[in-house]
């Protein structure tokens, strides 16, 4: 039982639920700021935006034959709503010759789909917007009860939608997160459509994209639980990222793997907060990349390479059974 101190201070507390930031570096849409907040669905779903089109007229009062502008309606007691929205309620922050994808639309969408999949409702809503709201994400969480890969800390499996208010693009993104740190690995990328209050696949019959997603994310995260079994040393690791890393990531990037695994070995005379993360194993480079990947700020870039994890790691593994000597000649064969 708590001590009475704490209880008191507990029961002092607002009971009204507020946004609180998440774990997630920082992000940006074409050059806007985003930021990401955790919120319960009832107090979510209260704060979204509505969207509110009007015809685009020019000086002589004629409307465009084509586009519309696109402004959002702000709930004027939301918990997303800020005075920067407020001065931009109902003003256009876009144009499209589409109808617009409503944020509120758009999460409802997926919390239905997702209730109505073997997941059920997640543990942890999140929302991701820019300043005024042109591009929106929403993400949610499950959180594992088992922890298959080392030392990385507890994995959640995350569903994400995300659109821009004058694009007909959906997409949906399912993932392997760490919570602490906001590291993820992409599993599964797919453009979605909305049909009757849901999320799908634009090619199915069905409301497959979640079992699509989990299962894809369900496959990935037994993969690189076996990785932590791939023991790494130094020759194969320099050769897979001369070659699949630098082509994958960067050469900036692939030279930091191969500095932090050597570092590495001489960790244990550090000081603990000075250690660096292990990268003993595949499982270890694949969460050290992902955690690098957090210094990408671009959103749309960050997925991309996000979704480069597994199937370049997948061929360190191959690399390191091999041997660099075979690769390096594989590959100036191919």
């Amino acid at each position: 039982a708590p001590r009475p101190a704490a209880r008191a201070r507990a029961l002092r507390r607002s009971r009204r639920p507020r946004p609180r930031p998440t774990s997630d570096p920082r992000t940006l849409w074409r050059r806007r700021e985003s930021t990401w907040t955790t919120l319960s669905w009832s107090a979510l779903e209260a704060s979204l935006p509505r969207v509110a089109s009007a015809p685009f007229i020019n000086g002589q009062n004629q409307p465009h034959p084509f586009e519309e502008v696109v402004a959002l309606e702000w709930p004027a007691s939301g918990m997303l709503t800020n005075a920067e929205r407020r001065d931009w309620n109902r003003h256009p922050v876009t144009s499209t010759d589409i109808e617009p994808v409503d944020p509120r639309e758009l999460a409802v969408a997926l919390r239905h789909t997702l209730g109505e999949s073997f997941l059920g409702a997640p543990k942890h809503w999140d929302a991701g917007c820019t300043t005024l709201g042109e591009w929106w994400a929403f993400r949610a969480r499950y959180t594992r009860g088992d922890n298959k890969h080392g030392a990385h800390g507890p994995i959640e499996i995350a569903m994400t939608v995300s659109h821009a208010l004058g694009s007909p693009l959906i997409r949906a993104l399912g993932g392997l997160r760490l919570p602490e740190s906001g590291a993820e690995i992409a599993t599964g990328v797919y453009y979605v459509t909305l049909d009757n209050g849901r999320i799908r696949l634009p090619n199915s019959r069905d409301y497959d994209l979640i079992p699509t997603l989990a299962h894809q994310a369900q496959a990935t995260d037994a993969l690189i639980a076996s990785w932590t079994e791939e023991a790494l040393l130094h020759p194969t690791l320099a050769s897979w990222a001369a070659n699949m890393g630098t082509r994958a990531f960067g050469h900036t990037m692939a030279a930091r793997l191969v500095a932090l695994h050597d570092k590495r070995r001489f960790s244990s005379t550090l000081p603990a907060d000075q250690r660096p993360a292990p990268m003993d194993t595949a499982c270890d480079v694949a969460w050290t990349l992902a955690d690098h990947l957090r210094s990408v700020p671009d959103i749309d870039v960050r997925i991309e390479q996000q979704n480069r994890i597994i199937k370049t790691v997948s061929e360190l593994c191959w690399w390191n059974e091999n041997g660099p000597a075979v690769n390096t000649h594989t590959e100036s064969v191919h």
